[in-house]
């Protein structure tokens, strides 16, 4: 059980950043805003990592994003909700 749940966390974790940084990493100027809460949590039936964003790319446009990593006995899943708009 402690194996499987081990597992799990490392799916997550290897999963997380790569999604994060790859899906908006190339939208965060340098002359950016952001504003980020992050909150996890792991037990014995799984793991669930919450991240919560608001964000800038300098040039008028505004982003917010909700991306949701979880990880149980059942596989592990990913949900991203993402909304915008340009000032201008």
């Amino acid at each position: 059980m402690i194996k499987k749940t081990a597992c799990r966390l490392v799916a997550v974790g290897a999963l997380a950043p790569a999604l994060v940084l790859g899906g908006t990493g190339t939208s965060l100027a340098d002359d950016g805003a952001l504003w980020q809460q992050t909150q996890a949590r792991a037990t014995v039936d799984g793991a669930s990592l919450k991240i919560v964003r608001a964000y800038t790319d300098g040039s008028g446009k505004v982003f917010f994003e909700e991306l949701h990593f979880t990880a149980d006995r059942n596989g592990a899943t990913v949900r991203r909700t993402r909304s915008g708009a340009s000032a201008g």
